[in-house]
């Protein structure tokens, strides 16, 4: 628990520019839940009680910690559907600065519908109508 919530911590810190650098799992309920320490009001709180996008931006985080914890020196691809839809310009640059991070690591495989992205990635693949194939059993 305490590797989980020191990895998470670190990149809710760099996901959130700094604004949220503590986060931990709150053992004292059933299932896996979190409390992110809140400057502003001096005390641990719910997820729930920020922002969409923060609240995004701290289960992303604790994705890529639990990935990065549970498969050690294996490095298996990170592949995500639209992840940063909630995001406004500076958290999406943000979060693309540490998928930079990482993919210094890992390979990082996005989908997503929305050409903003291109700008960040190293190759894009677009699909258009022409190419798209449906098959059917």
């Amino acid at each position: 628990t305490d590797s989980f919530n020191k990895e998470i911590a670190g990149y809710l810190k760099l996901f959130t520019m700094s604004r949220y650098t503590n986060v931990k799992m709150d053992t004292a309920r059933e299932g896996i839940h979190f409390l992110v320490y809140s400057p502003e009001k001096m005390e641990w709180i719910m997820p729930e009680e920020l922002s969409r996008g923060t609240q995004d931006q701290i289960y992303l985080g604790a994705r890529i910690a639990l990935v990065k914890l549970s498969t050690g020196e294996k490095k298996p691809p990170i592949i995500m559907d639209d992840p940063f839809v909630t995001f406004d310009a500076d958290r999406l640059n943000s979060a693309m600065q540490v998928c930079r991070q990482i993919s210094t690591e890992y390979q990082i495989i996005l989908f997503t519908c929305n050409s903003s992205y291109d700008r960040f990635a190293d190759n894009v693949i677009e699909l258009n109508n022409e190419s798209q194939k449906t098959f059917s059993v």
